[in-house]
């Protein structure tokens, strides 16, 4: 498609034939579920699973993979709690190899099966501080492999604990508990866990069935008996605490994933706070406790540690381990939005519409698909609301793209329909809200586009973070509007600007000058 105005978003006027695209629907036309099949969603998901080991990534890219790991390697900063500890040298760590690094053959064989078939940096890094007892702050880039940082150390210890205590309990007593801010995060972990076991059904996997996991999530009941590992939600943890259908006497290791967001008073913080008072003073003292997400408050470049996880950690040995990202690895660029006409209130929404119809037409292109698909690729396209998800879905399915809406709207059911669609490049992507900013593993999503900004500039990197999976890289696109440049959303767009430079990405000429005469502003303030 060719675009009536400059690839810096001059102000030529709009065709007429997008006018008709960006009337606001009716949510409910947006897209009807009412005739959705489900029937095949379990299986589908289940040969999803099986297939992992195929899906295109890093670890199938040897020279990509070495290249990604060497960069981190070399930059990844590890700091004791203890100030006369010296900080571990480049030989610090477990072995690539899982076979070599994990001591169950089950697990290493099951990881290797799953397509994991070396360590990166930052799990060789983080296992063996787990190992040795350290609580833990990590911070590293979304789609590095945070998750089996923790997964294999905390199966590991649920395994020692059952070996030692070999009781079964009347209701879950779990040795390790694993918290997160959404069922679909959760259910995630969850899954990967399974599959590590060989829970999942599947001739090439080995089962470990020593230990048992609780999925505690919103619609799953909490069974009784034996528990090792609990995976959970915050409210359906605080509501199984309530109804006394959890013991916390037994617990050894409390893991906080998008750990940022789980300490801040204004979202988790208060709640993850309470849970940790249930558990027994004396148990408190020696729990082993780890924070692990891509963003945390920082101050002058250092992580700014919270009163909570201070007192989480309370006296107990901890250490903090920082991974830089990569620069370039998500190619990123910002297109410029040009304000809106004093007699053309729509223009803006017209020109936001018209570049997504030609960033998507790149992109079919490029990996020589139609409309109609098959797909090789996917791409996800970020709005603020539930009500911008509609009118843009609407908008791209008129137009003849493959494209689902998903926001917290929708079902549970009927969202893991679309991921599930999603995930076998079965469409040719999602409009989202921040429902899919944060956590979500899905290999084929190579593209990411922002049509708005969030207030907050750390939803920008876990947006991006949906692509770039283990360092396999994509791009992401951001939309600027004219008259967010100014005002308190200018203080997001340079905080933009300063991850663009740091990550080594090429400005736009307007997007420089803009930031330059900024700080001339500052200079002159001073």
């Amino acid at each position: 498609m060719t675009l009536p105005w400059d690839e810096d978003g001059g102000g030529a006027p709009v065709r007429q034939e997008f006018a008709g695209l960006v009337v606001p629907p009716e949510y409910s036309r947006a897209m009807d579920f009412s005739k959705i099949d489900t029937k095949y969603l379990t299986s589908d998901t289940r040969k999803y699973l099986r297939t992992l080991p195929n899906i295109k990534g890093a670890q199938n890219d040897d020279e990509a993979f070495e290249e990604y790991d060497n960069f981190c390697e070399e930059k990844i900063r590890i700091q004791f709690s203890d100030e006369d500890k010296p900080s571990p040298g480049p030989d610090f760590g477990t072995h690539q190899d899982p076979q070599i690094a994990l001591s169950d053959p089950r697990i290493s064989n099951n990881l290797i099966s799953l397509n994991v078939r070396k360590l990166n940096a930052v799990q060789r890094k983080a296992i063996p501080l787990i190992r040795s007892g350290y609580g833990l702050l990590l911070q590293a880039p979304t789609g590095i492999g945070k998750t089996y940082s923790f997964l294999i150390p905390a199966v590991e210890r649920a395994l020692e604990e059952r070996a030692m205590n070999p009781k079964v309990t009347e209701k879950p007593s779990p040795s390790v508990l694993i918290m997160t801010s959404t069922g679909r995060l959760i259910t995630q972990i969850y899954t990967r866990c399974c599959l590590m076991m060989g829970v999942v059904s599947d001739e090439r996997v080995e089962q470990v069935n020593e230990i048992k996991l609780e999925l505690m999530t919103s619609g799953c009941a909490v069974t009784s008996g034996q528990c090792d590992i609990a995976f959970a939600t915050m409210g359906k943890l605080e509501a199984a605490i309530k109804d006394d259908q959890i013991c916390l006497d037994n617990l050894k290791l409390m893991i906080l994933d998008e750990a940022d967001k789980m300490v801040d008073e204004s979202a988790f913080g208060m709640l993850v706070d309470w849970v940790f008072e249930q558990v027994p003073e004396e148990v408190r003292k020696r729990l082993q406790c780890c924070f692990f997400s891509a963003t945390y408050t920082e101050f002058h470049g250092c992580i700014s540690l919270s009163s909570l996880q201070s007192k989480m950690f309370g006296d107990n040995k901890y250490a903090a381990l920082i991974c830089p990202r990569k620069p370039g690895y998500i190619d990123q660029r910002v297109i410029r939005i040009p304000r809106s006409g004093k007699n053309f209130k729509t223009h803006e929404s017209l020109v936001k519409m018209a570049k997504v119809f030609s960033l998507i037409d790149q992109d079919l292109e490029k990996t020589g698909c139609s409309k109609q698909g098959p797909f090789k690729e996917t791409i996800l396209i970020f709005c603020e609301t539930v009500q911008r998800v509609s009118q843009v879905t609407m908008a791209l399915r008129l137009a003849g793209y493959n494209f689902k809406p998903l926001s917290r709207m929708i079902s549970k059911v009927q969202q893991q329909v679309t991921l599930n669609d999603l995930a076998h490049a079965k469409i040719n992507g999602v409009v989202a809200s921040n429902l899919m900013a944060r956590g979500i593993d899905i290999p084929s999503i190579r593209h990411t586009i922002v049509m708005e900004m969030s207030m907050e500039f750390n939803t920008y990197k876990h947006r991006i973070g949906r692509v770039g999976r283990d360092g396999s890289g994509g791009k992401s696109t951001v939309f600027v509007a004219e008259q967010n440049l100014f005002g308190r959303e200018g203080n997001n767009i340079e905080a933009l600007v300063e991850f663009l430079i740091e990550n080594e990405q090429k400005l736009p000429k307007w997007l420089e000058e803009w930031y330059n005469d900024r700080l001339e502003q500052y200079a002159r303030v001073d």
